[in-house]
């Protein structure tokens, strides 16, 4: 894109109050006079397809990404009309309480890790796991009831392992005078058809929704780390290279007696509409739209859509607030711009759609006030 298209751009963004400003680095906004940093691929929520959200630098070979306030990434002359600026609330917020910006790092077609904190006990209703999960908890004991009705509960020390393409309920309860705190890997479907650990794979008879892992050996917790360490977006670590760490979890799992499967190729058409949507959350998803987007009729859309037990609204609402509900819990961003990136520009009105969804405010997740 030339640099006037870019300006061109980020002007019509502006006069229409949009969340985001287009361009590259060193690309200077007319409207705000400013330089924006290049748009990139990031993967916010369980299972979602990566998605081009705000400001941000991509690094080495395999464009690491990122969502969150790394120091040193985020220019403070930024874009004043971007959700992703950080505010001088935000880091005061951040400074008085001691702690560092946390983010969720992705590399499309590898895998994503993040950094879980939840102030308050929670308990989190039908939420779609799209991605085969790794999930080590460090404080607090988080408990996971699957479709099948199984359940399993993990405490300090220990960690579970989520197959991908469910629907899971979980709490994450909340050590006194402290916040629950969890690491996660998400396993991008692409890795999991690795020819090899394919092969492995099919060896393994155990395929279960949610395991328990009692014990995390040494091997595992080291590969984990080298694995989050591949993700993240400050390291130049090349795509070959984080691909084969997060491959070498996958098989410790394995010597676990864990497989994980990829993912069923989705024949439902909210599946479908889900996989179409999550990319572009903030777009306006007309049901025209999404069935000129499937190759279907809006009457048939509809049609299947009821069928199968759902609502184009339904779909949207549930991916923009379960994107969002990852957002609170894994970085520092604003409310405001949290609600901005999924679609709201009135956090109000975001804040009633996220209570009606999850039955307590976003603000809770972060131990700000009781949940209702």
């Amino acid at each position: 894109m030339m640099r006037d298209e870019v300006q061109a751009a980020c002007h019509a963004t502006h006069k229409k109050a949009a969340r985001l400003c287009t361009g590259h680095a060193a690309t200077e906004c007319n409207s705000c006079h400013v330089f924006l940093w290049p748009m990139v691929q990031v993967q916010p929520v369980i299972g979602s397809a990566p998605k081009t959200i705000g400001a941000a630098q991509e690094q080495g070979d395999g464009g690491a990404t990122l969502i969150g306030y790394p120091q040193g990434v985020l220019n403070e002359r930024q874009c004043r009309h971007s959700p992703f600026r950080q505010t001088r609330r935000a880091r005061r917020t951040v400074n008085r309480a001691g702690l560092q910006p946390r983010a969720i790092h992705a590399r499309a077609g590898i895998g994503t890790a993040a950094h879980v904190l939840q102030g308050r006990e929670l308990e989190v209703l039908r939420v779609h796991v799209g991605q085969a999960a790794l999930i080590l908890v460090d404080r607090g004991i988080k408990t996971v009831r699957t479709e099948r009705g199984g359940s399993v509960r993990a405490t300090p020390g220990q960690a579970l392992v989520l197959a991908a393409d469910q629907t899971v309920d979980f709490t994450n309860t909340v050590p006194h005078g402290s916040d629950y705190e969890a690491r996660w890997l998400l396993f991008d479907g692409a890795l999991l058809g690795d020819a090899y650990y394919l092969e492995r794979a099919s060896q393994v008879e155990r395929d279960v929704p949610a395991h328990l892992l009692p014990h995390v050996s040494d091997n595992l917790a080291a590969a984990f780390e080298r694995s989050c360490q591949a993700l993240h977006a400050g390291t130049a670590t090349p795509g070959p290279i984080a691909r084969q760490r997060l491959l070498e979890v996958l098989h410790w799992l394995l010597e676990d007696g864990i497989a994980l499967r990829t993912p069923s190729a989705g024949s439902r058409v909210a599946d479908r509409v889900r996989a179409l949507i999550t990319p572009q959350l903030d777009a306006d998803w007309t049901s025209k739209r999404v069935a000129v987007e499937l190759a279907l009729s809006e009457a048939t859309l509809r049609r299947r859509l009821a069928a199968e037990g759902t609502t184009l609204t339904e779909l949207l609402t549930d991916a923009r607030m379960s994107t969002a509900l990852t957002m609170l819990q894994a970085t520092t961003y604003p409310v405001t711009d949290i609600a901005l990136s999924v679609g709201y520009e009135s956090a109000s009105r975001f804040a009633v759609r996220f209570r009606q969804r999850f039955g307590f405010a976003p603000t809770a997740l972060r131990g700000h006030e009781r949940a209702a």
